[in-house]
């Protein structure tokens, strides 16, 4: 085996061992965050888990004695959205740190992704383009 070949290997197995530690990150990481979303008039804050999960609820009391039941539900979801939705940036941000640089979270999301982009030179394997695969539309 080539010195050439060998430090390739020995890349590859870095880059191995850089990615399950990333992995472990995550899955460390991913259980313990929580996000907080509150009303544009601050009368209700919403906290929801890692999985979007309502797991605290805060509603001002003078604010929220003063709305009428159908007012303050829809403020519960509003706060719930917004918490839900900054879940989802925090939870794709620890992701997208495990993809390769040249991916894009709007590739996955998508339901788009060309494999070949995971090789650096898919010619030289005798692969021509393959197109992109998944959900099709």
């Amino acid at each position: 085996m080539g010195k050439d070949m060998r430090a390739a290997l020995a890349d590859a197995l870095a880059n191995y061992h850089q990615t399950c530690a990333a992995v472990d990150r995550l899955t460390a990481e991913l259980p313990s965050l929580t996000a907080v979303g509150r009303t544009g008039d601050g009368s209700v804050t919403a906290t929801v888990d890692h999985r979007g999960e309502l797991i605290g609820l805060v509603i001002d009391p003078v604010a929220g004695a003063r709305l009428e039941p159908r007012v303050l539900s829809a403020r519960v979801l509003e706060a719930s959205a917004k918490a839900c939705a900054e879940i989802r940036v925090r939870g794709r941000s620890l992701v997208d740190e495990l993809l390769p640089s040249f991916s894009s979270p709007h590739t996955a999301t998508a339901g788009q992704f060309d494999p070949t982009a995971l090789l650096a030179d898919p010619a030289a394997l005798g692969l021509g383009p393959l197109g992109p695969v998944g959900r099709s539309r």
